[in-house]
């Protein structure tokens, strides 16, 4: 069998519902020259269709890749957070939906054009990126109320979540049997990520005035389009933000693509076997990752596939084996990004739910795993190139300091996940 360098990923949300430098002297390996495969009249199409959905999306991914980063391992999925607030905002009320909105379009949005795109794009945008192709892709959603609040949840709220965000409801005894029913919803979690995200609620978050959970769940899992040799992976030295050294499982390959650069980072995709591609982004020598992800915006993102910013490379790739989780309490980024009235019961801020009704707490988990195991198949790209023509330059890419990375959906555009790794770990 032969092996190929993949990526697991698998993201939790849960909101709980209250009421009241390495040397070039190496040995020379062979180039792999990857072509596209992609119809641009069929990305343009699909792109059209969640073209605002998509936006929002992306646009919420660089804000906290930038907000967020505390130059520790960071791994955060803005589809499963933008997703979990698009659906709460139908159950929003006395300015808290106004809230949310303008978060995720922006302040100049007419809110109900905004209401629109929610409850439209939402839907086709989760159908579409559900469908992996090659890669694995799981999207799930549910809503956990405790029994003796479950009938007063109003209708239109459980109708627009189950239509439009295919959510599953269920209704268990929390308050009196918190044991097995805090069970339930780990099991259920346990399930979406196919076992790697175990015991993410915990009992004591059931308290007197607690009435239910939100959660989102997404699972990724790829192979490369192209293998990474574990022959030439090797202990080598990567240097950590404080300019300390450790030894790491260093991926080493060579090929032929095209580069996006500019005075402060390189930006090089690797496909995976389905519709999905991995931007690393390298901060050039010199050039911190804090400066880097400062001009990591929707218009750079929107922008690196210009042919006047990106050049046909010979690129001699070192990539770290990582694996890690990443856990995040996102109040406070949600407090100070103008998302108030949800956490406060005088607001009245979720009438739209039931009465009385207020978030406690958004919490984040995230597990990656970017290793060299997988299966046996077939190597068909769908990659940026430029044909047979000869390389205009030789590009070292070797992600042996702190790094960032996007996975995203090349059919329709839109990030899945991001993140920063400061210190590969496996």
């Amino acid at each position: 069998m032969k092996k190929w360098v993949g990526i697991f990923l698998f993201i939790c949300m849960m909101m709980s519902l209250s009421g009241c430098n390495t040397t070039k002297n190496e040995t020379r390996q062979d180039i792999d020259v990857e072509i596209i495969e992609i119809s641009v009249r069929d990305r343009d199409d699909k792109i059209g269709e969640i073209a605002e959905a998509s936006k929002v999306i992306n646009r919420s991914a660089f804000h906290m890749m930038n907000q967020l980063n505390n130059q520790e391992n960071m791994l955060i999925s803005s589809l499963s957070i933008a997703s979990s607030l698009a659906l709460l905002q139908n159950g929003g009320s006395n300015g808290s939906d106004e809230e949310i909105i303008t978060y995720l379009f922006g302040e100049d949005i007419n809110i109900n054009e905004a209401k629109e795109i929610i409850n439209n794009q939402f839907k086709e945008l989760i159908i579409d990126c559900a469908n992996g192709e090659e890669d694995e892709v799981i999207i799930g959603n549910s809503m956990w109320f405790d029994s003796k609040v479950s009938e007063s949840i109003y209708e239109d709220f459980l109708n627009v979540s189950k239509e439009n965000f295919f959510s599953e409801v269920y209704s268990e005894d929390f308050i009196n049997d918190t044991e097995k029913s805090v069970s339930k919803v780990n099991k259920w979690i346990e399930l979406k990520s196919k076992g790697k995200l175990k015991d993410i609620m915990n009992e004591d978050e059931v308290t007197e005035e607690f009435f239910g959970t939100l959660v989102n769940t997404l699972y990724f899992k790829g192979n490369w389009s192209t293998e990474f040799s574990p022959s030439n992976t090797k202990k080598e030295k990567f240097t950590k933000v404080n300019g300390d050294t450790i030894m790491v499982d260093m991926m080493n390959r060579n090929t032929l693509r095209s580069v996006y650069e500019d005075d402060k980072m390189y930006a090089l995709d690797l496909p995976y076997q389905g519709p999905h591609v991995m931007t690393f982004i390298l901060p050039k020598e010199g050039i911190t990752l804090n400066e880097v992800l400062k001009d990591v915006s929707l218009e750079f993102w929107n922008g690196k596939n210009d042919e006047d910013k990106r050049v046909y490379s010979e690129v001699r790739m070192k990539i770290p084996k990582f694996r890690y989780e990443y856990e995040t309490e996102l109040n406070k980024y949600l407090n100070d990004n103008g998302i108030n009235k949800i956490f406060s019961i005088g607001e009245k801020p979720l009438e739209g739910i039931m009465k009385n009704a207020y978030i406690s707490q958004i919490k984040h988990n995230t597990i990656i795993s970017l290793d060299e195991e997988g299966t046996e198949a077939a190597a068909v790209t769908r990659e940026h190139a430029c044909g047979s023509a000869m390389p205009k330059k030789e590009v070292d890419f070797y992600c042996d300091r702190p790094f960032a990375f996007i996975i995203s959906n090349r059919m329709n555009d839109t990030i899945l996940f991001s993140g920063v790794v400061y210190e590969p770990k496996f």
